[in-house]
């Protein structure tokens, strides 16, 4: 069965979300002093999270699907507290 999203659904995304997804992302150019870690969720991001070894970054892998912070908020609010704490500790 295939569900579609109620017209109210629709404004909010569009009003609220899309502009953000639109939105250019950031060149990624951080100061060497910067501790900074990359959280990669799925394996479609695997290219760029050996990107961020490669220049220093520390990298916390999972596999999970490409919408975990919303179908799983709490693993991937745990993952977020873990990888920070480790680049505060070894950073």
């Amino acid at each position: 069965m295939t569900r579609t999203c109620e017209p109210s659904s629709r404004r909010v995304f569009r009003a609220c979300l899309w502009p953000y997804l639109e939105a250019p992302a950031p060149d990624g150019h951080l100061a060497a002093d910067h501790n900074v870690a990359f959280l990669r969720l799925s394996q479609a991001y695997e290219a760029e999270a050996t990107r961020a070894e490669e220049i220093g970054w520390s990298v916390s892998r999972a596999s999970m699907d490409h919408l975990a912070m919303i179908t799983q908020p709490d693993k991937v609010a745990a993952m977020i507290v873990d990888v920070t704490a480790a680049v505060l500790v070894n950073g």
